[in-house]
């Protein structure tokens, strides 16, 4: 129902961010400047400028805490609930601790191999890492099989 609202809300966003960095453009990179201690073109300074707000939400990402789910994936419940009741507190502004849910219990296990195993970022990490590889495999590899490649090189010879 949302997803065409969703869509066209994203899209006029990308469109007036494009338009506040021409006008950005605009105003810096006609600058004539410089410092004493470095000679810096003006866009120099446009690519720092465009920079910043990246460099900003890196900085910012240390003090933003864990996703709670990702914390239950991996067991652990005491911080996951504690983070949740953070959540709680800054947008109701009632104590945490009349946060109503008060313990969190697994619901069900990962099985690997047929053993059923709690998760953990081993595996999350070794799961990541043959989804990535499954992905970016096909791209680099030579489309023809293993065989035909042979025997072309053999008819090569």
């Amino acid at each position: 129902m949302y997803k065409i609202f969703t869509f066209l809300c994203c899209h006029n966003f990308f469109i007036v961010l494009c338009l506040v960095l021409t006008a950005i453009a605009w105003a810096i990179i006609p600058l004539k400047f410089t410092f004493p201690l470095f000679r810096w073109e003006s866009w120099q300074l446009f690519v720092a400028v465009c920079a910043l707000p990246s460099l900003i939400i890196a900085f910012a990402l240390f003090f933003f805490p864990e996703s709670p789910k990702f914390l239950l994936e991996l067991g652990e419940y005491e911080y996951a609930l504690s983070i949740l009741q953070k959540i709680f507190h800054r947008n109701t502004g009632n104590r945490p601790e009349t946060y109503p849910v008060k313990t969190l219990r697994e619901s069900r296990r990962m099985s690997l191999g047929g053993e059923s195993i709690r998760s953990s970022r081993s595996i999350k990490s070794v799961k990541v890492v043959f989804s990535v590889s499954k992905v970016g495999i096909p791209p680099c590899s030579d489309p023809r099989p293993f065989n035909a490649t042979q025997r072309s090189k053999a008819q090569d010879t």
